[in-house]
């Protein structure tokens, strides 16, 4: 996906990062499960919103919304679109700050979702 403010790739994620997503868009991943990548959409740096990707699948947190999910081998790579604000998955919104970003992200999804099929 590349470089950019606020993406992490394990094993670097910052402890203090990886405790915010598990909090947040990642709160049913269990803390001994790594997390190989984790966007930070926070403005205060926290982590509470953004996405992770694990090798389980996708999670994500957008502000002011529940928490999201989605399993690699659920994800249909045809549905995988940039969005006014972010990328849209199986006709779910992620919120992706950074435009740069989105080409990446979408790469990458694609991609795990179709190994998964």
């Amino acid at each position: 996906m590349g470089t950019d403010v606020g993406l992490f790739y394990g094993p670097d994620i910052p402890p203090e990062k990886a405790e915010g997503a598990r909090h947040g868009c990642a709160n049913i991943v269990p803390a001994d499960i790594p997390l190989p990548v984790l966007y930070d959409g926070t403005i205060t740096g926290d982590a509470s919103n953004g996405f992770v990707l694990t090798t389980w699948g996708l999670l994500w947190k957008s502000a002011f919304e529940f928490s999201d999910r989605l399993e690699w081998g659920a994800i249909d790579p045809t549905t995988v679109e940039a969005s006014m604000d972010g990328v849209r998955v199986n006709g779910r919104d992620i919120r992706i700050s950074s435009s740069k970003l989105r080409p990446g992200f979408i790469r990458a999804v694609c991609e795990l979702a179709r190994r998964a099929r």
